[in-house]
């Protein structure tokens, strides 16, 4: 059977599927600044040797809080809302980063599973989400006026997508990392 999005909450992908739905235990590290935190991520070349394992890497062994704009998201066939958040509310002066909102793990007793379904809850309410619908692409979802959020998670490598031409996020907001937050373990809009 082909995965195909809003056929249940529960994570359905393959890839690193027990990273992509636990949470780190290292402490949480706040950024002020989207740039600093961006570059506090390690290159590329050196994650791409790392991130081989199902299990998190060391060095995704982070919990980070920013605070940033949500331009879009869609929901994949994982399960899992990829949402692309900027550092401005400004789409011309915005830098980009990806974001996922993960899908539930299968057994509701994992140490995760309450705390994603929070955040889940909470950016579903953010975004008025009442009901699944299949997208397209991020254009059936591009906001007018970006949301503020606060988002906290844990940080993933997405190493598929490192030496591929098709990074993740729509042409106009593409990420210039594929670093992301992964799973997003809570979220919050900001005035």
């Amino acid at each position: 059977l082909k995965n195909e999005e809003c056929d249940s909450e529960t994570y359905d992908g393959e890839a690193r599927d027990s990273a992509k739905i636990s949470i780190s235990k290292a402490k949480l590290q706040k950024y002020a600044d989207f740039s600093k935190f961006i570059a506090s991520l390690t290159d590329g070349a050196k994650m791409y040797e790392l991130a081989v394992n199902e299990s998190r890497c060391k060095l995704e062994e982070r919990n980070v809080e920013i605070t940033a704009w949500i331009y879009t998201y869609v929901r994949e066939s994982d399960e899992d809302y990829h949402v692309i958040v900027g550092s401005t509310n400004n789409p011309a002066t915005a830098e980009y980063f990806n974001v996922e909102v993960s899908g539930l793990p299968k057994n509701k007793k994992a140490k995760s599973y309450k705390t994603l379904l929070k955040a889940r809850n909470q950016f579903k309410k953010i975004m008025g989400i009442t009901e699944c619908k299949k997208n397209k692409d991020y254009k059936d979802n591009k906001l007018e006026k970006p949301v503020k959020v606060r988002i906290k998670g844990s940080l993933f490598f997405d190493r598929p997508h490192f030496k591929s031409v098709n990074k993740p996020g729509p042409a106009w907001a593409k990420p210039k990392t594929v670093w992301e937050i992964h799973p997003l373990t809570n979220i919050l809009k900001v005035k």
